[in-house]
């Protein structure tokens, strides 16, 4: 299986952990005291443990940020815009992402848009 292929399939499943409740979200932190975990969190713990980071965690982190300003409906006011700047995804996720449901979308957009590229 290619990096891109692997990082796609660890945005799938950290999207489905968030939708299901298995991983709550937050913000500020990676994560927090009752396993909450921020959006590079969820994609660490499951790609195996929050406190590893593989090579494909960091993929997945570089496919999001480059994806972050074409997600449709993600980019509605200046923070937004101001993503396309900086393109970080602790940055999106503490201060501009609004809810899990914008990590969510965020993540199963990317996984599609480079599945589609293969």
């Amino acid at each position: 299986m290619s990096l891109d292929l692997e990082a796609a399939d660890l945005l799938e499943r950290a999207a489905d952990a968030l939708e299901s409740g298995r991983l709550g979200w937050m913000q500020g932190r990676l994560v927090d005291h009752l396993g909450r975990v921020c959006a590079v969190g969820a994609l660490r713990t499951v790609a195996g443990s929050v406190d590893r980071v593989t090579l494909a965690t960091l993929r997945a982190v570089e496919l999001v940020e480059r994806r972050v300003p074409e997600v449709p409906g993600l980019q509605a006011d200046l923070d937004r815009i101001q993503l396309v700047r900086t393109r970080n995804l602790v940055w999106w996720n503490d201060r501009v992402a609004t809810d899990v449901n914008e990590v969510i979308e965020l993540f199963k957009y990317t996984a599609k848009e480079v599945r589609n590229a293969q």
